[in-house]
């Protein structure tokens, strides 16, 4: 079964409709037994969600699931302050603990607005002073965002 997008809109011998896509929409759905195609307006897409700018490094989750820098970004935030490596545990953001977050948690925390500050707790393994094992060390980084 086949009609032209003109026969929809003249409407057969039902007389001429305006040329309206709801109407064809709702023949075509009507036609074919209530299957069709959804196709949210303006008005019922959900909106958006700023991405918002980070601080130049990837986050990964450990197998203890716990947040770690996989990546320094070269030129990024993170990279021109220096303070960050390869294997560091995220532990806060902004004063706020991160256990227990899920990664789409903690999305949100890091990125924000370009020029704005986010402050990272940070762990560290070191080697102890004995050089016999390792301990953490905990110390904090602020950074800008998009910079």
């Amino acid at each position: 079964l086949y009609r032209s997008y003109d026969s929809w809109i003249d409407g057969g011998s039902a007389g001429v409709q305006q040329r309206n896509p709801d109407f064809v929409a709702q023949n075509f759905v009507q036609n074919f037994g209530g299957y069709g195609i959804h196709v949210p307006t303006p008005q019922q897409a959900p909106p958006r969600k700023a991405r918002g700018c980070g601080v130049g490094m990837r986050i990964e989750v450990n197998q203890d699931r716990e947040f770690y820098v996989s990546n320094v970004s070269k030129n990024g935030s993170a990279d021109r302050d220096g303070t960050l490596r390869p294997g560091d545990v995220l532990v806060s953001i902004d004063g706020h603990s991160l256990l227990g977050l899920t990664m789409k948690q903690l999305k949100p925390l890091i990125l924000g607005p370009k020029g704005t500050y986010v402050k990272l707790g940070i762990k560290r393994m070191v080697d102890d002073e004995d050089g016999l094992g390792q301990i953490a060390a905990a110390f904090g980084v602020e950074l800008v965002r998009g910079d």
